[in-house]
């Protein structure tokens, strides 16, 4: 199973429920493959204090957005005006519940019944900004 940051859109003690979900929905070798935002400036597991891009950093995106709409050619069934409104909701309402550490990732797969098998940090660019994210694999017990 492969997603690409699922995880940070979750507070810590849904992040074991998610992993939980993942776990039973998985064949015997199956593995989960996944990226997470990981900040030194996280609250420790168990917090529930989400992040949110600053206001430039919100409006960078809403730019991407309108201008890769105007590159493409427009979208049919879409305005150019919905799709800024969309990037703005979409800017205004997304919350990010980043992992404190590699250490902590690891708290969260193991506290779901699963293991951590490979790992690796890298700095992504994000929907909104750069920050390092974790690469990792995950599978059964």
């Amino acid at each position: 199973m492969v997603n690409d940051a699922f995880l940070t859109r979750f507070a810590d003690d849904e992040k074991v429920k998610v992993l939980e979900s993942v776990k039973g929905k998985l064949n015997e070798g199956g593995v989960y493959l996944s990226t997470a935002r990981i900040s030194e400036n996280s609250a420790p597991s168990g917090g529930h204090d989400g992040y949110q891009s600053d206001s430039g950093r919100k409006a960078w995106f809403v730019e991407r957005a309108v201008a890769r709409f105007v590159e493409v050619g427009g979208v049919p069934g879409f305005s150019l005006e919905e799709v800024k409104r969309i990037a703005e909701l979409y800017m205004r309402s997304m919350v990010s519940y980043r992992f404190g550490s590699v250490e902590h990732l690891t708290e969260v797969i193991e506290n779901s019944g699963m293991t951590l098998i490979d790992s690796e940090v890298a700095i992504t660019v994000g929907e909104s900004e750069e920050s390092p994210y974790v690469r990792f694999a995950c599978a059964l017990a």
